[in-house]
């Protein structure tokens, strides 16, 4: 399987994960009416951009448990900063968020892929 379809697998798997986890965490444990569209729409951007610079932009720079570590550090971060700008929700909520998608992807594609 060639990188590109690996990628793209990632990428379908990294969403079907990461935004239905981000609306039942925002609108059940948050109990913020924020609409489901918006949630899907910053989902979809939080990861279009970051999995990229994770898959073919950061190993070339760094492997092994440091590409690990940083790369899903950046990743946290990354995201945690987009969904601040983007959702109406403090920064302790999109650390929150960010943080237990990532979790839950980064998890769930090791035991998928």
């Amino acid at each position: 399987m060639s990188l590109q379809t690996e990628f793209f697998l990632a990428l379908l798997l990294t969403y079907c994960i990461e935004i239905p986890l981000m609306i039942i965490i925002i609108r059940h444990f948050f109990q913020d009416k924020i609409s489901i569209f918006r949630i899907i729409f910053v989902g979809i951007c939080t990861t279009g951009i970051t999995l990229p610079y994770l898959w073919f932009i950061l190993p070339e720079y760094l492997d092994g448990i440091m590409y690990l570590i940083i790369g899903e550090m950046l990743v946290f971060l990354t995201e945690t900063l987009i969904m601040n700008q983007f959702l109406p929700l403090n920064i302790k909520r999109t650390l929150i968020c960010s943080f237990i998608t990532n979790a839950a992807s980064l998890f769930l594609g090791w035991i998928i892929l």
